[in-house]
């Protein structure tokens, strides 16, 4: 059963009520005064229930042992409420009458007034037909001027749009042809990268079998010069490079050939230079080396003279006591031969062997001193021995450490002769590499600048393009001062200059 919401027209209370309960009476819940109702439905069923308000507790439906007592509450609730409305129709009665009266006096005045009224209105209407006719005819001599004006403006403004439009016509045109000439110059560009590169690919197997055959023959070569030189001599690079540096490669390759061939003078001169003061410098050296190893064979000549002096001189001395010893035997070892008994024969024999005992202590004295000159013969031959060997060890040592010293120097000279060349080539290598730079990136600057100008002046035209498209979108809804000044300020817009990324200014667009 659906719920709607409506005010108690005694309190203003909102009170929510069931649809089957329209036009019928209830007591409000919230005043307790009798109220109808109001219809929301077709449901007109008889039974009484109490309301209540949407913002207060649901009140509980009276139980049936109640319902007396909402009877007899029903017919006291109807009764007031016919008692109310015999009040508000006699209310409404006297406000009729009133109302009536208040009519009658108006219309009373109505009439007074209205014949007064009529009098000044005829006046008033004939005033305002005489000012009607001023202004109409003021209307139709100035509709005549406007359509006059009209006609005239619309003639000028006819003649600024053909103008107009020849001008745009002749922009459009002169900036399609920019464009399209900056087109054809990139694609120009491109064709040309392309060719730029297949030339250095067949410069490179060219240098590639140059480098090859002269490896083959054993011939020293320049790679990197000569690399460069099949660059400067190719003609198709000389071409784009004349195309695009506005210079010629012959004069670059001429000054590149003067600078490796006075590399490769110098070279030469210095080489033959090194080479002579090298020679001088080992003539110098082995002539030290001649007067040391002489100085040596003389000491060691000394040294064996004086060893072989003294060898001589222990080898006599050792005879001398080989000869002084066998004499000493010989007395040591002779006998008396027969018994003299005389005196004489006594004295002789005493005598004899006195002298041989003198003998014997003479020879084993010189004995003892031969063996003291023995012993310090040995001696001296010892230390001529050691002072040979010294010297053959210390020449020897001389011999080796001038040998050393000399392998350390050709080494150096060696080095010093590689890192000359390495030097040099070097050089060669720096100035082919300057030479292929000022050559080759130039180049590539030169073509790529060439293309960025050209697709500039192709962006700067379609810009202008587009200005102008969009300047002359509203050319309907202006008159011939607002399109002149339009193709003044498109005039003024595009003379603008434009410069590249060399500071060079373009040409000028041409000006009506």
């Amino acid at each position: 059963m659906a719920q709607f919401n409506f005010k108690c027209p005694q309190c203003g209370e909102s009170i929510e009520a069931d649809d089957s309960l329209c036009g019928q009476v209830a007591e409000c819940p919230s005043c307790g005064k009798g109220i109808v109702v109001p219809h929301n439905a077709a449901n007109t069923s008889k039974s009484i229930v109490r309301l209540r308000p949407v913002a207060r507790k649901e009140t509980p439906m009276p139980s049936s042992a109640s319902a007396p007592e909402a009877a007899r509450r029903l017919s006291e609730f109807e009764r007031m409420s016919e008692k109310e409305a015999q009040r508000r129709r006699q209310e409404m009665r006297q406000e009729g009458m009133m109302l009536l009266a208040k009519v009658v006096v108006l219309l009373v005045l109505i009439g007074g007034a209205g014949t007064f009224g009529f009098m000044k209105w005829r006046d008033a209407k004939r005033i305002e037909a005489q000012r009607l006719l001023e202004q109409r005819e003021a209307e139709q001599a100035a509709e005549r001027e406007e359509a006059e004006r009209k006609k005239e403006e619309k003639e000028k403004k006819d003649a600024a749009f053909t103008a107009f439009q020849a001008y745009l016509a002749r922009e459009e045109a002169r900036i399609k042809d920019k464009i399209e000439a900056a087109k054809i110059a990139c694609e120009s560009i491109d064709i040309d990268c392309k060719e730029l590169s297949e030339e250095l690919e067949r410069i490179e197997k060219e240098d590639a079998r140059l480098a090859a055959l002269s490896k083959k023959r054993g011939e020293f070569r320049y790679d990197k010069a000569e690399h460069v030189l099949l660059i400067l001599k190719s003609q198709g690079l000389g071409s784009l490079y004349e195309k695009y540096c506005g210079e010629d490669l012959t004069a670059t390759r001429a000054k590149f050939e003067n600078e490796v061939n006075t590399l490769l003078k110098m070279h030469r001169e210095s080489t033959t230079r090194l080479r002579k003061n090298k020679e001088k410098y080992y003539a110098a050296v082995k002539g030290i080396n001649e007067e040391v190893e002489q100085k040596n064979e003389a000491a060691l000549r000394r040294a064996r003279s004086a060893k072989s002096q003294t060898q001589g001189q222990l080898n006599k001395l050792r005879e001398r006591k080989r000869q002084l010893e066998k004499r000493l035997s010989d007395e040591q070892n002779k006998r008396v031969v027969g018994v003299n008994t005389s005196i004489s024969g006594k004295v002789r024999e005493t005598n004899g062997a006195k002298n041989r005992r003198q003998r014997i202590a003479s020879l084993t004295a010189e004995i003892e001193s031969i063996d003291r000159d023995i012993a310090t013969a040995e001696a001296l031959e010892s230390g001529n021995r050691a002072q040979m060997a010294h010297l053959e060890a210390t020449t020897a040592e001389t011999s080796a450490r001038r040998k050393f010293d000399t392998a350390l120097e050709v080494r150096q000279s060696d080095d010093n002769d590689v890192h000359e060349d390495m030097r040099h080539k070097g050089d060669i290598y720096l100035v082919a590499g300057r030479y292929e730079q000022i050559t080759l990136d130039k180049l590539r600057t030169a073509m790529r600048i060439s293309s960025e100008f050209q697709a500039a002046k192709a962006a700067e035209a379609r810009k202008k393009l587009d200005y102008i498209t969009h300047s002359t979108a509203n050319l309907e809804l202006m008159n011939a001062d607002e399109i002149e000044n339009v193709r003044k300020r498109i005039v003024a817009k595009l003379a603008e200059d434009i410069v590249d990324k060399e500071g060079e200014k373009s040409e000028k667009p041409e000006n009506e």
